[in-house]
């Protein structure tokens, strides 16, 4: 009876052969996890004479390997908990580890329960399936967890100097502020126009093409947190260049200037909200060319109902496009203007930074959600497919 103790190590493993009464068959050495090198120690390990065992311990993913090459090829492996193997024997008199003296111990462990080493059986496919599946739901549950940990720190970071504000009466209507808040940019951000396009059927040969029905769709904050970045660095450009010069004296036209567009001023608000109108149509009209489209739908054979192709698309795109950008930069200005009054109101001026943080905030959160949706998803296809 020959009982084969293999110590598993990423990469590489150490075997060691043992016999009773502690005759060595073959002394401990090394074997790399490549298919050459196991399929040869298979090998090795058949030529043996009498009935051969292997033992090695369960070390997460790199036993399964080695376990099953030798499994298929005809061999008892036997994979024994870690902690059956680590308290047999006299643990105290070993100080140093070393993977030769764990191969012999497996080995010995092996010989001491022979007639009790439980079978390695392969793990089925469906099972390695709900493994993996069980492995990424801890992962979410423990991401999940983290987000639910760090929403007050969150709080802070995006509203500054907001526990202060929990002090007075005015905590509950700031709470339900900050959540309208939220809600309004979670809706507005996957918020869409969707114009129906129609193709025409076309015959080629004895094949009829086209006559499906799909959707032109327009989302109403197409240009994200953009416009409030350059309305904001246009608005502070008198301030900033104030904040490096020596404060006017009181009653002389640049102090009434600095003043004027102070970012708790009204005058700054109007500004400010004006700009950012500006700059929204800006970006949707580099981003969204309504004759370019119409174009490309006419070559396709596409159409709107209603509409002759060309410029009576374009100009209904275009129309829509204006309406839709307008919804979306009243929105984006609300989202701005909103922090700055209720830090006006509430004579606490780090909210004043709080609508721009919250849109970023929730538009790199909505997208990780997506990202890690679509990832699940994938890999369960994958799954399936091998």
């Amino acid at each position: 009876m020959n009982s084969v103790g293999i110590d598993i190590s990423k990469g590489r493993s150490t075997i060691a052969v043992m016999r009773p009464f502690g005759e060595v068959v073959i002394s401990p050495f090394e074997v790399r996890h490549t298919g050459s090198e196991l399929s040869k120690l298979a090998k090795q390990l058949k030529s043996l004479d009498g009935e051969t065992r292997v033992v090695m311990e369960a070390t997460g993913n790199y036993h399964a390997s080695v376990a099953k090459l030798l499994h298929n090829a005809g061999l008892y492996v036997s994979v024994i908990n870690a902690k059956l193997v680590h308290g047999y024997g006299n643990n105290e008199l070993r100080r140093v580890k070393t993977d030769r003296k764990d191969a012999v111990k497996l080995a010995n462990y092996g010989l001491d329960r022979w007639l009790t080493l439980p079978r390695y059986i392969p793990e089925e496919d469906t099972r390695l399936l709900l493994k993996n599946c069980y492995r990424q739901y801890r992962q979410y549950s423990k991401v999940q967890t983290v987000l639910k940990n760090n929403l007050i720190s969150l709080l802070d970071t995006v509203f500054p100097n907001a526990n202060r504000l929990f002090s007075q009466n005015l905590a509950v209507l700031v709470v339900i502020g900050i959540l309208a808040l939220i809600v309004l940019i979670t809706w507005v951000n996957g918020a869409e126009r969707r114009i129906p396009v129609q193709y025409a059927k076309r015959q080629v040969g004895r094949k009829m093409y086209g006559g499906q029905a799909s959707t032109l769709p327009m989302k109403v904050n197409m240009s994200g947190v953009l416009p409030i970045i350059f309305a904001q660095s246009i608005a502070m450009i008198i301030p900033t260049v104030a904040a490096f010069l020596p404060a006017p004296e009181e009653g002389t036209f640049a102090y009434s200037l600095v003043h004027a567009v102070d970012s708790k001023s009204v005058l700054y608000m109007i500004f400010y909200f004006l700009m950012i109108i500006a700059f929204s149509y800006f970006y949707a009209t580099i981003q969204f060319n309504p004759v370019e489209i119409s174009n490309n739908l006419k070559k396709n054979g596409g159409f709107i109902p209603g509409f002759r192709p060309g410029k009576p698309t374009s100009d209904f795109i275009a129309k829509v496009l204006n309406k839709v950008t307008l919804f979306g930069a009243i929105y984006l200005g609300i989202v701005a203007i909103c922090p700055l009054i209720a830090g006006k109101l509430l004579g606490n001026s780090g909210l004043a930074i709080g609508g721009t943080s919250v849109i970023i905030v929730v538009g790199v959160a909505l997208e990780t959600v997506r990202a890690l949706e679509s990832q699940m998803m994938m890999r369960q296809y994958k799954g399936f497919l091998e």
